[in-house]
């Protein structure tokens, strides 16, 4: 399967993942705009209890 960068991929209403070649892969808030290092490929679940979010 081919990688699309530089496209926002929605989970949920409030959350995406962002990928851009060459650069770290982040978790974006659709709402705020604002973006998270994706640490070590965790799992977006893994990502919400690093920021202590209820899943």
């Amino acid at each position: 399967m081919m990688t699309r960068y530089n496209t926002i991929r929605k989970i949920n209403d409030t959350w995406g993942s962002y990928e851009e070649k060459g650069k770290t892969a982040q978790w974006v808030n659709l709402k705020t705009g604002e973006r998270y290092d994706i640490k070590n490929k965790e799992t977006f679940t893994e990502f919400l209890e690093r920021l202590n979010e209820p899943v």
